[in-house]
């Protein structure tokens, strides 16, 4: 968990976490909750030096420098130390009794591939509205390597990652140029796992018993952006989005060492959507179109090749 001035509902989310429906730390595994604050000045750390006494909570050194949301959350993950799973965790949602439960079955699967799992959740006082289906996308629409790359985001708070995955994503976040690549580190983690490794989707009944996702509170990258205006802006801010998806395709394509991790159809994949930075006008826009069939509903699919034309307008 990342926090920063989060204590209006900082304890009461602790307490969920540490509130799960089996008997974790009777078995062969133990739950802990590692905590680094991005330069708090309200009461956070007064409250977690609190909830220390009664949980196994443990709060990073470098606590207190502020770094922003994204990276504070891989310094978080870098200093949280040698784990079977890591759980990321907003510090004002709230955690179902079922959050562990539900992907516990997946957690005890293959261990030894990068793998990041991830459940659906509804927001605070809308409990039938569930995010992915808010959002406008298939649940299982990340599962695909090749969608997930051009989705704008999967929320951190949805998903889980093994020990494997997080050596890749530090391993690849400590390169040159990669802090570039990283506006969301949800978004860096879902990339690198869609590339190297795989991503699981666990389909559960009633996921407000998995976790209820507090959109107004103080999320600090909740969407709020509701007018027709906001969601005019949020269109042609596409055109950002996809440069981001070429810009980190180009990065990943130019780490020799990492080539022999990935899997030759991706590795095609990456370099092909890289060269959208790189190659002629008239290349950009007909080879652009190979990668139309990726956008998940027609609006994003109209942005994206809207996308292709201005940028084949320009000698960029």
């Amino acid at each position: 968990m990342s926090t920063y001035n989060g204590e209006k509902y900082l304890e009461k989310q602790v307490e969920s976490i540490f509130s799960q429906d089996w008997p974790i730390n009777e078995l062969e595994h133990e739950l802990s909750l590692f905590i680094r604050d991005d330069g708090s000045t309200d009461s956070t750390l007064s409250i977690i030096e609190r909830l220390s006494s009664k949980y196994p909570i443990a709060l990073a050194k470098s606590s207190g420098m502020n770094l922003g949301y994204a990276k504070s959350f891989l310094k978080v993950i870098e200093e949280a130390g040698d784990a079977d799973w890591y759980v990321l965790c907003d510090q004002d949602d709230i955690w179902g009794p079922q959050k562990i439960s539900s992907i516990f079955p997946e957690m005890r699967l293959d261990s030894t591939t990068p793998t990041l799992i991830y459940t659906d959740m509804v927001h605070f006082g809308k409990s039938n509205v569930r995010q992915l289906e808010r959002n406008g996308a298939d649940p299982q629409l990340f599962t695909d390597y090749r969608k997930a790359l051009f989705e704008p985001r999967l929320n951190g708070n949805m998903t889980t990652i093994n020990h494997e995955l997080r050596k890749l994503v530090l391993e690849i976040w400590l390169k040159d140029g990669a802090s570039e690549q990283c506006k969301a580190h949800d978004t860096f983690i879902l990339r690198v796992a869609s590339l190297f490794g795989n991503v699981k989707y666990v389909n559960v009944k009633d996921p407000s018993k998995v976790m209820l996702y507090r959109v107004e509170g103080q999320n600090l990258s909740a969407d709020k952006k509701n007018t027709l205006f906001d969601k005019f802006t949020f269109f042609l801010n596409r055109s950002r989005v996809f440069n981001e998806r070429a810009s980190f395709c180009s990065f990943i394509a130019n780490i020799n060492d990492l080539e022999r991790s990935m899997p030759q159809e991706r590795l095609i994949f990456v370099k092909s959507v890289g060269k959208l930075s790189t190659s002629s006008r008239l290349y950009k826009f007909v080879h652009g179109f190979t990668f139309v069939r990726y956008q998940k509903n027609r609006i994003f699919k109209f942005a994206f090749i809207f996308w292709l034309a201005s940028r084949s307008m320009k000698n960029v």
